[in-house]
This record gives structure tokens, sequence and C-alpha cells, in this order.
């Protein structure tokens, strides 16, 4: 189903009997953490997390539940979007951002400066014209976000359309090896900036995205039982700037342009702040 050489490798595993499992095999300091994020959260409400089915230490390799649905993104991005879905999702994502695993690292602002000025140097190195855009989107992003409060709360980490099987009435969060504590502003914002990114590949109408992001605060809000989150906009801002990497990455045959695309608009959102 996905390979990245030398990361991972994710596949179906269909049995005589018709019975299916998700199997991934992992690095050795991946596996670690994959297993352990595969047993820290637990189905909940229209919440569905796949359960761990076993695991082998000596090859790496974890075995999940397979679990039914439609991935939200196909959703998102049919000719009508079903913005029911979406909501869904949205409150699922409070479901999980209300449990209290253990053993989940934590995402600190000290570490989200440093990745962003890494990352800041990364995009200055590839495409040498945005040296300096970069850097002062980096050093911005990073003062805004040592201005916000401290929060411990328990994130999926990498959420997105991508990341979502919707099967009425139940809605599965899937591959949660990222998960960890912090803000949970920064999966909201995750999800948004992953909608941005879908519509400057042309993926995605832009102006859907503001239906995506309205439907899935809506959705959250409901669930959780209070406002939005603060910061969704500042943490969407920082999504989309770590998505800069993303064209030189995947060897998109026109990545210093969508490069430059993806600055901008993270550069945009973070003026609207």
């Amino acid at each position: 189903m996905r390979y990245r050489p030398e990361r991972r490798y994710v596949a179906e595993l269909r049995a005589m009997d018709g019975t299916r499992a998700l199997l991934k095999a992992y690095t050795r300091g991946a596996y670690i953490r994959g297993k352990s994020n595969g047993q820290a959260f637990a189905s909940r409400g229209l919440l569905r997390v796949a359960r761990l089915l076993g695991s082998s230490d000596d090859h790496r390799l974890v075995s999940f539940e397979w679990l039914p649905g439609r991935l939200l993104r196909e959703l998102c991005t049919a000719s009508e979007m079903e913005g029911d879905a979406v909501t869904a999702a949205g409150a699922a994502l409070a479901m999980l951002h209300e449990q209290n695993p253990a053993d989940l690292p934590s995402w600190t602002r000290e570490a989200g400066a440093a990745d962003l000025l890494s990352l800041a140097s990364e995009i200055g190195f590839i495409c040498p014209q945005f040296d300096r855009r970069a850097e002062e989107l980096a050093r911005r992003l990073v003062a805004q976000l040592a201005g916000a409060p401290a929060l411990r709360r328990a994130l999926h980490g990498d959420f997105s359309a991508n990341q979502v099987l919707v099967s009425q009435p139940e809605v599965a969060i899937i591959d949660l090896d990222w998960a960890c504590y912090g803000d949970p502003a920064g999966d909201l914002g995750n999800f948004i900036a992953q909608a941005e990114r879908n519509a400057l590949r042309g993926d995605l109408c832009p102006d859907r995205v503001e239906l995506l992001k309205e439907a899935l605060l809506k959705g959250y809000s409901l669930a959780a039982k209070r406002p939005t989150p603060e910061r969704v906009a500042l943490y969407t801002a920082v999504e989309v700037f770590r998505r800069t990497r993303f064209p030189f990455r995947a060897r998109e045959p026109d990545w210093p342009q969508r490069t430059e695309s993806l600055l901008q608009r993270a550069e945009a959102i973070s003026k609207d702040l």
C-alpha cells in the first residue's frame, strides 16, 4: 500500500478466509514508537481506532486491525463535498484529544522552534533564491509560538484527510505513529494546511478550503463542548510552511514553483494573525 525505502513499508494482509489486516514494517527507532503509539488510544463514541493485533520485535513488524471505510480525502475532493463527513471527523478528533494515554512523547515549543529554523535552512539550501524569505518567516512564526501557552494534550501529530476513514456512523483515525502531547490547535492547523496544499496543487477547488475548515471546526467544537482552540490560524501557517519541503522531496517536476507557492501562502496566512 505504501513503501518508503529504508523508512517504512505498509501492506495489506489477505488470509485465505477473507480476513484482512494491516501490516507495517519500521526502522529500528520508528518501530518502538509505532508499536507504543498503536496501543495508546482507544475507540470511543463515534471514534474508531485500530486494535494492535500482534508484533515482532525481531522483524520490527506490527499488525493492526483492518478498518473499513472511505478515505476522507476522497470525500473532500469529490464533485459534491460531503461536509457531514468532515464534521464527523472533527468530532472524532476531539474525542481523541480528550484521551490521556501514557508514554506519549511531548512536542514542545522549543522543539517546534528548532524545527522551523532548520526547515528555513533546508529551503535556503535547495532554493537559494528563497533563503531570506524562509528565514524571516520562520523567525516570525517562532516568535508567535513563543508567546503561546504550553499545552499538553494528546495529539494525532499528523492529522489530515489522508488519516481518516469514514464508515457511517463511525469515523476511524489511522496512522498514529506521530502521536504526541502538545497544542490541540496543531492537529486542526495541519488538516487545514493539507487542504491548502491540495488547492495549490490543483487537486481541490480553492473555495472549498474554507468550507472544509468550517465543517471541521464545527464538529470539533460541538464534540469538545467548547469554542474552537486558539492559534488554529497560527498552526495552519506553520504547517503550510513545513510543506515547502514536500515538492522537492516528492521530485515534482515543477518543484521550485510549488515551493514558492507554499511559501507565499504561509506568508499570507501569517500576516493575518
